[in-house]
């Protein structure tokens, strides 16, 4: 142990030596290990930013839209299709959890108490709030009974609430409503719904504004019971919903976990380009250290003489000759750590995008760079050994 540990103090006087040009032989495991890094980095905050998305969509929700379709497909559609509608809430009931189901329509009405009048006003069903997994934070949920009986009541987000300074009712198309609860969401909010009214969808029908004749609803949410089961429930729909819309396709299903794979086969691609880098990287970097190494080998074998000639055997030279290579990639595996880390930090604060490290990307970066020293080290370490101590003593430098 103590013959290695000075082997590694020979090898280090001897990097230090000749500095300059071992750090240009390693730029190519610095370039390839910081490739890597910085693939994982971007890899992993995307794949974060994705997942808050799916949670803030509701992991397991199955998304069925009203399609806006173009005026003449539009004129012929409504002659054998309702759009989306109660008919709908009613097929899917009839296999699925009631209270798993919520149906939505954006209100386009005055909205009195703001000056810019610009408010998202939303009319749903009670089990909106449970199945965005919003959290009422005063108040409580507007009751079965309330929304029955069209009652004006209303559930304001948080930041409209704040914005608003907290009042007790609002003004709707001229019309008061009491504000009986106040909700906030949890996580990403990319609908915008912590600042939104949501009201009673009957309340909208009775109060403010009458039912279409078509596509009554815009969206209804359906709750898988698990991950697993939410694109067969996707299909399941599906099926259900060419039937009630006499095979007319005006409407659109979305699984928003649907977002992950697409996203997992984007990752593949870019994943594979930056790998491709990085391997190409690695190698001319390690036939960089080979090419240094072998250099080393012929300019110290009166060094390798002396040490064969008091002793030392060529399992020692060997290991002599590797631990300088793995040393090598180990130093351009630091450096290119540090460079892949800012590399990925710039990349993302000049694109908007997330960056996450997480911890065993360090252990990665380390492996390939003593991977790489042990590969690439091999056969200098190979040479060396071979070489005999009369015929290294014979030669003059």
């Amino acid at each position: 142990m103590k013959d290695y540990f000075f082997a590694m103090q020979d090898a280090l006087l001897i990097l230090k030596t000749r500095f300059l040009r071992t750090m240009l032989a390693v730029l190519g495991v610095v370039f390839g290990v910081g490739a890597v890094i910085a693939m994982v980095a971007i890899g992993e905050g995307a794949k974060q930013k994705i997942m808050a998305q799916i949670e803030s969509m509701g992991s397991r929700l199955c998304v069925i839209e009203q399609k806006n379709l173009p005026r003449e497909e539009a004129d012929r559609v409504v002659l054998s299709s309702p759009g989306l509608s109660e008919s709908d809430v009613i097929a899917i009931q009839a296999w699925h959890e009631p209270s798993s189901m919520a149906w939505i329509k954006k209100a386009d009405i005055a909205f009195g108490d703001l000056k810019d009048q610009d408010a998202l006003v939303l009319a749903t069903s009670r089990h909106f709030v449970s199945l965005k997994k919003l959290q009422i934070v005063s108040g409580r949920n507007w009751l079965s009974l309330e929304h029955q009986r069209a009652e004006s009541v209303v559930l304001v987000g948080k930041a409209m609430y704040e914005k608003l300074n907290s009042p007790s009712r609002l003004r709707l198309n001229h019309v008061y409503f009491e504000i009986v609860g106040v909700y906030e969401t949890i996580g990403e909010d990319p609908e915008h719904l912590n600042t939104a009214v949501l009201m009673p969808y009957n309340s909208l029908r009775t109060v403010l504004d009458p039912e279409p004749p078509y596509a009554p609803f815009d969206k209804i949410l359906v709750e898988a019971q698990n991950l697993e089961q939410t694109l067969p429930l996707k299909q399941k729909i599906l099926n259900n919903l060419r039937v009630t819309h006499n095979q007319e396709t005006d409407f659109t299903v979305f699984a928003p976990v649907e977002l992950l794979s697409q996203k997992n086969e984007q990752e593949k691609i870019f994943h594979t380009v930056l790998l491709l880098i990085a391997a190409i990287s690695l190698l001319v970097g390690g036939i960089g250290i080979m090419n240094i190494m072998l250099a080393n080998v012929l300019e110290r074998i009166p060094e390798i003489g002396v040490r064969r000639a008091v002793g030392a055997r060529k399992q020692d030279i060997f290991f002599q000759f590797l631990g300088e290579a793995v040393l090598i990639c180990f130093i351009g595996g630091l450096i290119g750590l540090v460079f892949g880390m800012s590399l990925a930090w710039g990349l993302g604060s000049s694109f908007a995008m997330p960056v996450s490290f997480p911890a065993w990307v360090i252990v990665v970066a380390l492996l390939i760079s003593v991977g790489s020293g042990l590969l690439f080290g091999m056969m200098p370490a190979l040479h060396a050994m071979r070489i005999g101590p009369v015929e290294a003593l014979r030669t003059q430098t």
